[in-house]
């Protein structure tokens, strides 16, 4: 199943399905390298959610893919306030459980 299917199927606009199909349909629109600043404004939104609730592991994804589109885009400068940010939500996290956090919907993401 494709990305742009999955994310018909899933319906959620701010999943990270929906910055794969986005990613996806600039492919396949321009028959290039695609368009990170379409998938990067899906995941902005994905982060002011995520903001407003307060969810932690929300902001480790949105901000980990944030930092990878940054960076493929030659912008240090955003992509180290990424890194940051995501730094600080690690820890936050972390010092919640006590344990070590992994990300499964950033591994999503790669797949």
């Amino acid at each position: 199943m494709d990305s742009i299917n999955l994310n018909k199927k899933i319906g959620d606009k701010l999943s990270v399905a929906n910055a794969k199909a986005n990613l996806s349909l600039a492919y396949s629109k321009r028959g290039g390298p695609g368009d990170l600043e379409t998938a990067l404004d899906t995941i902005k939104e994905a982060l002011a959610f995520d903001l407003q609730e307060k969810n932690t592991r929300g902001l480790i994804r949105d901000y980990r893919i944030m930092f990878e589109f940054y960076n493929k885009m030659n912008d240090t400068k955003n992509a180290s306030i990424c890194e940051e940010k995501l730094k600080e939500a690690l820890n936050a996290i972390e010092e919640t459980t006590r344990m070590p956090y992994v990300d499964r919907s950033y591994q999503d993401y790669l797949d």
